[in-house]
């Protein structure tokens, strides 16, 4: 309980200090100028794209269901309330609530689910460890920026091989739960061991190469889509940059999901938005207004749909 009210308050702390940079550096004039110049025939293809990348993470997440194959509108809807969870509550709670609502809605073990969705975490990670050394080849990345993706790639090299083993292992980690639970835990022992089989059952796609082929192809496509929002936007605001700085981005915002701040990562959000867009020479106040239509675009319409289907599934 002390460890989560310190981290609330850090939270807060640091999202107010961004917030009261902002309110006293910036220069609200030009950051209204730009926001009201915007155009929004490129701010409704970034919400467009928003979508895409829900569809791709989809099939996706339908892949890493190996053999079976669940419902698309089931996984669509958990995953979206899901994800709107996570930008309103922290501690990652939006993971958790849909691997709640598949089981309700298409039946699925909520183990196997917890278990697809910490592979699709370390796919995710794989994905910004590849797109860091990759960028990192053609364009100078920052130190604030290595050093703790360096740190990101040492927990992927240890983290990786885990669903690996517990699979190879699989009839011994069992074996090993019905003995030695019998023997020290008899009272529940029978009830942790199906829960463990069916998170197991979650990392059985990564054993066969078409769901393995599957799974990257639909993270390289999610990935894309995620740059390719970031150059929506910059249209949107007239600036005259594309891939690198695009892809930057999106490797920065990724990486600051880890950053404490408040829910919705407001005013952090802005901030690293700020902080990529100066690497190109974009002043404050257009790199704040172009974090603020991004934060808008990225995080509004996903809220509001899965609002909508929280509702509709409750009537």
């Amino acid at each position: 309980m002390r460890r989560k009210w310190v981290q609330w308050t850090f939270s807060a702390i640091f999202s107010a200090v961004v917030i009261g940079w902002a309110v006293f550096a910036l220069d609200w004039q030009a950051v209204g100028r730009a926001l009201a110049s915007a155009q929004w025939e490129w701010i409704l293809l970034a919400v467009g794209l928003v979508f895409v990348t829900f569809v791709t993470r989809v099939f996706r997440w339908q892949a890493l269901f190996f053999p079976e194959k669940q419902p698309q509108p089931a996984l669509f809807s958990a995953l979206l309330i899901g994800q709107a969870v996570n930008y309103i509550v922290p501690a990652r709670a939006g993971d958790v609530t849909r691997a709640v609502l598949l089981n309700r809605m298409s039946g699925a073990s909520t183990a196997q689910t917890l278990g697809t969705v910490a592979l699709e975490k370390l796919w995710d990670i794989a994905m910004l460890v590849l797109c860091t050394v990759g960028l990192g080849l053609i364009f100078p990345l920052p130190a604030w920026l290595t050093a703790p993706v360096r740190t990101v790639t040492i927990g992927l090299a240890v983290a990786a091989p885990v669903p690996a083993i517990l699979l190879w292992r699989r009839k011994n980690l069992l074996a090993a739960i019905d003995r030695w639970g019998e023997r020290f835990f008899p009272a529940f022992h029978r009830r942790v061991q199906k829960p463990v089989e069916n998170a197991l059952d979650g990392f059985s796609g990564m054993r066969h190469p078409r769901p393995l082929a599957a799974v990257a192809f639909w993270s390289l496509a999610t990935w894309g889509a995620g740059a390719l929002i970031n150059v929506a936007v910059f249209r949107a605001v007239g600036l005259p940059l594309s891939a690198i700085p695009a892809v930057l981005l999106l490797i920065v915002l990724q990486v600051g999901v880890a950053v404490p701040s408040l829910p919705g990562r407001i005013g952090v959000f802005e901030g690293l938005c700020v902080v990529v867009l100066a690497l190109f020479g974009v002043g404050y106040d257009v790199a704040f207004s172009y974090g603020l239509i991004l934060h808008l675009a990225v995080f509004i319409p996903p809220i509001a749909l899965a609002a909508l289907l929280s509702f509709l599934s409750v009537e």
